[in-house]
């Protein structure tokens, strides 16, 4: 696989390659350790199967040329993949690895019964990253076909690197065999800055593309694409990348390598971050403003406006309630022509008196004062009045419709709907035929009034009651 790691200088494009680099080197050491048990468990089927692993089956050619050949190996070919290295591996430990693991196929293939179980594979790795302190890392070779396979290769500033940064040139065959890089297994990391700096064959055979930036020269992020792109930092290209995700290396991964003499990046902020952290801090404080019971919208609605109208009630309460209650039978400056046209004083000797004097002169009492009763309009017939009382007329019944009954008898009704039953049938029946009489004491109403009367008068007329 081609892998291009693009990014502006400090961007840890190479710390990001150096991280996936340290990774791939502990697998190798554990897979080392864990190839010997391998080993050990597999060596009493190889003296078993000692004809099949002693040659591997290779293909070559296409089409009607395509034909088999067998490779013979040498004695004890598999030892190798038993011992630890504390030096450099052998070169062709990888294809080792490869070639039993292809023998255990061709027997499953056939169908042969046993219990031989894979090697796990160890990468040869080469790099020119400045003072790589990697443990068995190679230095690079440029021509890359002649490195063992399953190599990984890591390229820093690729555009300085011959025969890659001849950009015009397309003829050379170290670069145009990267077309088939992968029938060996091998895989590469091409740092440059810019996609732009890669040999233009390159370009269309990368099939992972990481761009790394560090927004104001913070945690850095990646966007992965599936293919080059000339221009990752545009939207469109942001907006559809595989995957986004952060990358934060490691302190040691630093002392692996060196990048610069002296880092001259700073962290930057945002001044929208000031702007979003204002906005922050102005909501807390209302929130916190109206749970504590401040006045308008948010007192409102946290119910403070409520709390403080219940105090006052409370108050005003207390203080009608301090409010000392005079005593009617304490005995003031009596003035019989107000307290008497009171109802609760009819029955007094002093009102008794007062009124046999006004009866004897042939005066009135009239009325000056409202007498105050407890009506509920649910229980109409339950209304209590006083004993005696004083009242100014402002109506009397008049004759305001007539309907039949279902006993086929006219029926009066005044202007409150009540039954009139003193009204003759006949006077019903001329009323129903449009004689009104004539109101005398009818005053000027507006119209929605008299529009009113008239069609209750009308309805009253026109009905029968059952």
């Amino acid at each position: 696989m081609l892998n291009a790691v693009t990014g502006v200088p400090g961007a840890s494009k190479t710390a990001y390659v150096v991280t996936q680099l340290d990774e791939q080197e502990r697998k190798n050491k554990i897979n080392l350790v864990r190839n010997i048990e391998v080993y050990k468990h597999n060596k009493q089927y190889i003296e078993k199967f000692k004809d099949d692993f002693s040659y591997v089956e290779e293909e070559q050619g296409s089409g009607h040329e395509l034909k088999t050949v067998l490779v013979i190996l040498e004695d004890n070919y598999y030892d190798m993949l038993g011992q630890l290295f504390d030096d450099l591996r052998p070169d062709d430990y990888y294809v080792r690895v490869v070639r039993f693991n292809e023998t255990i196929e061709r027997l499953n293939e056939r169908g042969e019964k046993h219990d031989l179980q894979p090697f796990y594979a160890v990468r040869t790795i080469y790099s020119n990253i400045k003072a790589l302190k990697i443990d068995y890392v190679r230095a690079l070779v440029i021509d890359w076909r002649t490195c063992p396979d399953g190599s990984i290769f890591a390229i820093d500033e690729v555009q300085l690197v011959p025969p890659y940064n001849d950009n015009k040139n397309k003829n050379d065959d170290i670069v145009q065999e990267l077309t088939i890089h992968r029938h060996r297994g091998f895989d590469f990391w091409f740092i440059t800055q810019s996609a732009t700096y890669l040999h233009p064959t390159i370009k269309e055979l990368i099939s992972c593309h990481l761009h790394i930036t560090r927004p104001y020269w913070r945690t850095p992020k990646v966007y992965q694409y599936g293919s080059l792109r000339q221009y990752p930092n545009t939207l469109i290209n942001k907006l559809n990348c595989e995957s986004k995700f952060t990358f934060k290396p490691k302190d040691s991964i630093f002392k692996l390598y060196k990048s610069t003499s002296i880092d001259t990046s700073k962290k930057r902020t945002p001044a929208g971050l000031y702007v979003f952290g204002f906005f922050i801090l102005v909501a807390i404080s209302i929130f916190f403003y109206g749970v504590s019971g401040g006045s308008g919208f948010l007192g409102h609605f946290f119910g403070s406006d409520e709390k403080k109208m219940e105090v006052k009630q409370q108050t005003s309460t207390s203080q009608t309630s301090n409010v000392p209650t005079p005593d009617p039978n304490v005995k003031t400056n009596f003035d019989a022509n107000t307290e008497c046209r009171k109802a609760i004083n009819v029955e007094k000797s002093e009102c008794v008196e007062w009124f046999n004097k006004l009866t004897q002169g042939g005066g009135s009492a009239g009325t000056t004062d409202t007498v105050q009763i407890t009506y509920n309009p649910t229980k109409p017939y339950d209304t209590k009045l006083p004993d005696h009382y004083t009242i100014a007329l402002n109506d009397y019944p008049r004759l305001s419709g007539c309907m039949t009954l279902a006993s086929g008898k006219l029926i009066a009704l005044d202007q409150q709907g009540n039954y009139m039953p003193d009204v003759s049938q006949a006077d019903c029946k001329r009323y129903m035929q449009g004689f009104r009489p004539f109101d005398y004491s009818k005053t000027h109403q507006n119209t929605q009034n008299e529009n009113f009367n008239q069609k209750t008068e009308t309805y009253a007329s026109n009905n029968v009651a059952t």
